[in-house]
């Protein structure tokens, strides 16, 4: 596989990481990337998107945390649906912080 821009390496572990990316990168279904802070999941879900048919339109990344008013670490909904399934009601409703 090719390089992907914003991440480096030669290892076998970072070249199945660009086949997924590619592999991803033509379907059309929600993918879920994960990882501890400063892994690079918004690099992989950038990659994923410019590589897919709509990599012409815009990358909007959310940070979840301001919306949600996160001012100290405790188990998140989608920690605590692990094994389970997160359901996103009424995300229209959002407001944004005033």
């Amino acid at each position: 596989m090719d390089q992907v821009e914003g991440m480096l390496g030669t290892s076998p572990a970072i070249h199945a990481i660009f086949g997924l990316i590619h592999k991803m990168a033509k379907t059309d279904l929600p993918v879920l990337v994960t990882g501890e802070t400063g892994t690079g999941k918004d690099v992989t879900a950038h990659a994923i998107h410019a590589r897919s048919p709509r990599g012409q339109g815009p990358f909007v990344p959310i940070n979840c945390g301001a919306i949600t008013g996160a001012v100290h670490q405790k188990k998140g909904k989608f920690e605590a649906a692990a094994g389970g399934t997160v359901f996103l009601d009424e995300v229209g409703d959002l407001l944004p912080a005033s």
